[in-house]
């Protein structure tokens, strides 16, 4: 959505002022040669620890 990669999408106290296309690269997760957003990590995560409680 190349329209809002400026966009401000701050959330935070200590940054007032992150745009949409800086979020994006904050929140990559980089092993060796991969490269994928950190959103998937969160969902395994989440599956993971749903299991375990379960």
């Amino acid at each position: 959505q190349p329209e809002y990669a400026h966009k401000n999408v701050s959330t935070g106290r200590t940054n007032p002022s992150e745009d949409l296309s800086e979020r994006v690269e904050n929140f990559r997760v980089r092993r060796g040669d991969l490269s994928y957003s950190m959103s998937i990590e969160a969902s395994r995560l989440r599956k993971i620890r749903k299991t375990i409680e379960s």
